[in-house]
């Protein structure tokens, strides 16, 4: 699936994902960018799915997301740049095994 590969059209609008701003690699920035432009125009449609795609890297415990949809910013009743802080205050109870 490719689509196009303008980062910067990504980037501009409600973008709030790391991984089109950093130092990765090229193929996963073509395949982000790809499926940001699909869940954009997916959430056009009307569907009442509440798409994301989350991210994080192996050697930290945080979470970010590249794409929250619209229904996902309400749930929460935030900007889409606050999604994993206000999902991550929300969890009730966490639990870690090695």
């Amino acid at each position: 699936m490719t689509i196009h590969h303008d980062f910067d059209q990504i980037i501009d609008r409600d973008y709030c994902g790391r991984i089109l701003k950093g130092n990765y690699s090229m193929d996963l920035k073509r395949r982000i960018s790809d499926y940001v432009t699909c869940y954009r125009a997916f959430e056009k449609t009307g569907n009442p799915a509440i798409p994301y795609i989350s991210a994080w890297e192996e050697a930290g415990k945080e979470i970010w997301y590249e794409f929250v949809s619209r229904r996902f910013t309400q749930l929460f009743q935030c900007e889409p740049s606050k999604v994993a802080e206000f999902f991550q205050n929300s969890i009730l109870d966490r639990r870690i095994w090695s």
